[in-house]
């Protein structure tokens, strides 16, 4: 072959070599970009997870669960509700986080849809542990008011209450759960109204259960009334 023969056939080859470089670029890209966007999403969950119990304090597992459904549709994800668990542990204050979800591609050289997988969990529920006080209510009486209330470094919430009230015994046990879910953010009262006459007299409400919050020894908000767990949860969260 001469060498304008040679010249001519070795363009051509270098023309092969770069369109079936160009056409393997097209059909890997796209799924490089589905990991890109698949790493995005890991690192945003994991975000969420460490922040959860500052941001949310409560209903963690199922506004957590919506972000993540969001940030899936997002991204135009298929997956099941039951793709995405979710599992909190308020007492140790750590949450786990498993998502499987597939999206669909235009590649030739992977599986369609191609399948992803997710994980995130906080690497410091044991020193969150260690922060967390008074998981349980603090029970005060007139004696103990004012180092349990009023010399409080922390907001408190003090719930007034007697045992012969139905509308105390309904929402008590929920007092019992914002304890465990306010965990060193707020401390949980109780007052039981019947042996202790001095709260009852200097800090009694219209009604009981009463809960009062209190920053600095200093009352920042009464509310009287049992309107349940919801707005009980609610109510806290404004006053922390």
């Amino acid at each position: 072959m001469n060498e304008k023969g040679s010249g001519g056939a070795n363009v051509i080859i270098a023309l092969l070599l770069v369109g079936a470089l160009g056409f393997a670029a097209f059909q890997v890209m796209p799924v490089i970009w589905l990991r890109n966007d698949h790493h995005r999403f890991q690192r945003a969950i994991e975000a969420r997870v460490e922040t959860a119990f500052d941001v949310y304090l409560w209903n963690i597992q199922e506004l957590l669960a919506n972000d993540i459904f969001r940030m899936l549709d997002a991204m135009n994800a298929q997956y099941e509700k039951q793709d995405v668990q979710v599992i909190v542990k308020e007492r140790q204050k750590s949450i786990s986080v498993n998502v499987s979800y597939s999206r669909p591609h235009n590649s030739l050289f992977f599986a369609n849809p191609k399948q992803f997988y997710a994980r995130a969990d906080t690497r410091k529920a044991s020193d969150r542990a260690e922060r967390a006080q008074y998981d349980t209510p603090v029970v005060a009486t007139d004696a103990s008011f004012s180092a349990e209330v009023l010399q409080s470094q922390m907001p408190v919430m003090v719930t007034l209450w007697a045992p012969w009230c139905p509308y105390c015994r309904e929402a008590m046990p929920v007092v019992d759960e914002a304890a465990r879910v306010f965990a060193g953010k707020i401390k949980i009262v109780t007052v039981n109204t019947d042996e202790n006459k001095k709260c009852k007299s200097e800090y009694g409400l219209g009604g009981i259960p009463g809960f009062i919050f209190m920053k600095q020894g200093k009352v920042v908000a009464k509310q009287s009334g049992w309107g349940g767990k919801d707005y009980l949860f609610r109510l806290i969260q404004q006053n922390m």
